[in-house]
């Protein structure tokens, strides 16, 4: 992604541009894309700056066509208004279920979606004022679960939770950039600034 988003089919040895999103200018930085396993037509893209207005506009971009057309789904989205976006993921199991993460906000860490981002819900009860959300990943378990790389440490939450929770033992309270999983052996990995990568079994 540049301004606009760009695709490979040789292994990055040629990139044809797979967005026409008008009007988007240097500032326009986009931070996160989002594709779906369940169906290869939808992808989302999301840009950092913040709107700076209460009715946020042209920061959340979707396709249902591989790229033909993009349509803005960033009305609702609150956390935009005054805060970057940092992440969006789509669930595992059910891609009109999203997640967007933010950062430099006091009160909101994650906003979601249950029908492909046609409307938004705060989903930020049990952070810290302080634990940005860096990066957001999903599991595969019937739960839903999802992990939160925060400026403090990992948060968990899935479908029988009410609210976030600081997640693992022995990982030093710090910031942590980002996450993966290895899904065949049911493992988290974590990826800190500064205190090298942390592991942990979640299933």
């Amino acid at each position: 992604g540049l301004e606009n988003v760009y695709k490979s089919i040789d292994f990055g040895d040629n990139w044809k541009k797979f967005s026409n999103i008008e009007g988007l200018g240097k500032y326009d930085r986009l931070v996160s894309l989002a594709c779906s396993g369940k169906d290869t037509m939808l992808f989302y893209a999301a840009y950092a700056n913040p709107s700076w207005d209460n009715d946020p506009k042209r920061k959340l971009f979707k396709t249902s066509n591989a790229g033909e057309t993009w349509i803005d789904v960033t009305k609702g989205l609150k956390g935009v208004a005054w805060t970057n976006i940092t992440s969006v993921i789509m669930d595992q199991q059910n891609p009109d279920v999203v997640f967007v993460g933010f950062r430099g906000g006091w009160d909101v860490k994650v906003m979601r979606s249950l029908n492909g981002g046609n409307s938004w819900e705060d989903y930020s009860s049990g952070f810290d004022n302080d634990s940005d959300v860096n990066a957001l990943i999903t599991d595969t378990d019937d739960f839903h679960t999802v992990y939160a790389a925060t400026h403090n440490g990992v948060y968990k939450r899935n479908d029988k939770d009410k609210a976030w929770s600081r997640f693992g033992e022995g990982l030093p309270r710090v910031m942590v950039s980002g996450l993966d999983i290895r899904y065949d052996s049911g493992i988290l990995f974590a990826g800190t600034h500064g205190r090298g990568i942390w592991s942990v079994k979640i299933r």
